[in-house]
């Protein structure tokens, strides 16, 4: 399947090509054959750099489609797939005071970042005047959580994944020409976990009085990739992590075309 995301790039591609070819068969000074050996090479890296992501992203959403979702109560030690829903860890959850403004505090977050940003208008030397939000401040924060799929729970330690999916904010505040955008994972949310399973030790080690007879209890899951896997927390279902997949084709074939297309003379 072909969508309008490889068509584009297709086409970015070969008009860039096409003037570069053009601007290297004029006869004239040097400037415009440099300009053109300059386009050439960056069409060139590009493509490079679309590959890269297209395969990471492939082999991202191709590792979750492959590896099957496994029950709480029966998942074994190694790489997983665990679907549920999030709830407390005997440490609770957070209660998060965005820049340390009393009137904008979340409750119940278990994985939170925010940002503060500033919308700021600047004038060039043509007078054109251009505006952007400015990030001004930031932070985040996490807590141990339970994923429960209904069948049991296990410990999850989101700290251990590089980049977690959010989804939707969370809340948003706007005063004049300021804003705060509060990104997290609440209790209560469902969460998608693809990571490895291990045995709770040293900081994770059970707490006093947990049921140790009970399988799931003695785990906890962390965001470490395995050979043939990559690691993913995000906020919802296997579905909505892999809403955007793309075909092989799409996704694999014609970025390799395309830098086999901008690397021949």
């Amino acid at each position: 399947t072909l969508t309008l995301y490889s068509v584009n790039g297709v086409l970015f591609v070969i008009f860039s090509l096409w003037l570069s070819s053009d601007l290297l068969a004029r006869h004239n000074d040097g400037l415009t054959e440099l300009i053109g050996q300059i386009l050439r090479v960056a069409v060139v890296i590009f493509t490079l750099v679309w590959l890269i992501f297209a395969y990471k992203k492939w082999k991202l959403s191709h590792s979750i489609l492959d590896t099957p979702t496994s029950n709480v109560r029966s998942v074994a030690v190694g790489p997983a797939e665990l679907v549920g829903q999030v709830r407390p860890a005997p440490s609770g959850t957070l209660s998060v005071k965005i820049a340390d403004d009393a009137d904008k505090i979340v409750e119940g977050v278990v994985l939170y970042k925010w940002v503060e940003e500033e919308y700021v208008c600047t004038k060039d030397s043509d007078g054109k005047e251009s505006c952007s939000w400015v990030t001004r401040d930031n932070g985040k924060g996490h807590t141990l959580f339970m994923l429960h799929d209904g069948t049991g729970g296990i410990l999850v330690d989101p700290s251990t994944w590089r980049k977690p999916i959010f989804g939707d904010p969370l809340q948003v505040w706007e005063w004049s020409n300021m804003r705060w955008t509060v990104h997290a994972l609440c209790a209560g949310d469902p969460v998608y976990c693809l990571g490895r399973v291990e045995p709770r030790r040293g900081d994770y080690a059970p707490e006093e009085g947990c049921p140790t007879e009970i399988q799931n209890a003695n785990l906890v899951v962390t965001g470490e990739s395995d050979v043939g896997t990559y690691a993913k927390l995000a906020r919802g279902t296997e579905l909505s992590v892999v809403s955007n997949l793309r075909s092989t084709t799409e996704s694999i074939i014609i970025p390799v075309l395309m830098i086999i297309f901008s690397a021949i003379p």
